[in-house]
């Protein structure tokens, strides 16, 4: 180890620095010190000081200094646990559902394994079924549940009936029990989206057995169920057209018209609330006129990703006061005087509120029952300028949006 050593102004040693950066020792001396202050009381003692101070920083400039570091207290690393410590406290609260979207009570007391009887009823949201089994002892917590039920990406998919349950259930195995559905004892119907209710009552006659004469009589009298359905009241012809949610249904043994009515009606309020769509309506529009639009986008188009653009095109025409010119809606109007095909010229020439080729505004009603994604994007329909609309490729029956006229027919040209 080299050792360096610089004197005072009397030549004798004062301070030992090593080069390996360690401590500045004094060494013994035998002269009396004199204060720094009286030393610098002359002239001569200035110039002095000065002198040595100058060489002792330039000398100690000299040395590595980069292993001296400061002494790390205990602060931040207490600090760093006590952090670490309370986020995972707060992952497991939340995944345990104490805290956060799902936080709910934990109900104690309950004697697990026993056996007990829950009724789902048609249209029940994953609220509703939670609360129907807590309330009956199956789970202790409606919060884990949802949160199951979300992680299995399962909110549409439980399956209304009776359940032959159990106290304190494993919640996987209760959420896959309720997606697979009750054991039933009845006849699995299926309402395909865009049906007419004429379409509807025939598929229900020739499954249920249910006439067809009486179901379309119950739903055309629309004004008999609007006291527990109110978003009904006031429905063009007093008619169910649109209203009728079209999915599978387990319909029980002994069914009438007006009980597989009152589950399709309840499913498209369960649907509604989970598309985020209320019974008032919403930006501008009434419920009403959002079914409408959504009958149209549910006739024009099968393609779920474009109806949202389908659906603002419908609404960039009305606000231009451009007729719809949407032939689904003359077709609805001709009734069962149309024979299929493309609509004629003549076609177009039928007087009825449902024609938009002669009428400005939106059809009188919806013209068929569309399903969740129709309503959602007549809902929440795309921010376009687009005016008009062409299939472009007829294996998909896949659309091209246009925002002027000229490019429109252009394109319609080409396909000629």
């Amino acid at each position: 180890m080299t050792r360096r050593i610089f004197n005072d102004n009397h030549g004798r040693s004062k301070y030992d620095v090593s080069s390996a950066g360690s401590h500045v020792r004094p060494q013994p001396s035998h002269r009396k010190e004199v204060p720094y202050y009286e030393r610098n009381r002359t002239p001569m003692g200035q110039l002095q000081a000065r002198s040595v101070h100058s060489k002792a920083t330039k000398m100690f400039s000299q040395y590595d200094t980069s292993a001296i570091q400061p002494k790390k207290g205990p602060g931040k690393k207490i600090a760093g646990i006590v952090i670490a410590v309370v986020v995972v406290i707060l992952v497991v609260l939340v995944a345990t559902g104490v805290i956060g979207p799902f936080a709910s009570p934990t109900k104690t007391g309950i004697v697990a394994g026993q056996n007990v009887e829950v009724k789902i009823p048609t249209g029940s949201s994953t609220s509703d079924i939670s609360k129907l089994l807590y309330d009956n002892d199956v789970i202790d917590n409606e919060g884990n549940f949802k949160r199951v039920v979300s992680s299995h990406n399962a909110d549409s998919s439980l399956k209304p009936g009776t359940y032959e349950l159990t106290t304190l259930m494993d919640i996987d195995e209760l959420v896959d029990t309720l997606v697979s559905g009750p054991d039933f004892y009845g006849t699995r119907l299926t309402i395909p989206e865009g049906l007419t209710v004429s379409e509807t009552a025939s598929i229900v006659e020739s499954t249920l057995g249910i006439s067809a004469t009486d179901f379309v009589n119950a739903a055309n009298s629309a004004s008999t169920y609007a006291a527990d359905y109110p978003f009904l009241s006031g429905v063009y012809n007093n008619s169910l057209e649109g209203y009728l949610f079209p999915k599978t249904y387990d319909v029980p043994d002994g069914a009438t018209a007006d009980s597989v009515i009152r589950m399709m009606l309840d499913q498209f309020q369960t649907e509604l609330k989970q598309a985020g769509i209320s019974t008032e309506g919403g930006k501008g529009v009434t419920l009403s006129e959002i079914v409408n639009v959504a009958s149209m986008i549910q006739k024009e188009t099968a393609d779920t990703d474009e109806m949202s653009d389908v659906a603002s095109v419908i609404y960039n025409r009305l606000n231009s006061g451009m007729a719809l010119q949407i032939d689904a809606t003359v077709v609805y109007a001709l009734g069962s005087s149309y024979t299929g095909g493309s609509v004629t010229y003549d076609d177009l020439q039928i007087d009825s509120p449902y024609n938009t080729y002669k009428n400005t505004g939106l059809p009188a009603g919806p013209i068929c029952s569309p399903g969740a994604d129709a309503l959602k994007a007549a809902a929440n329909p795309s921010s376009t300028n687009y005016l008009y609309y062409l299939v472009t490729d007829s294996s998909t029956g896949k659309h091209s949006f246009f925002d002027n006229y000229d490019a429109f027919l252009a394109a319609k040209g080409s396909r000629q």
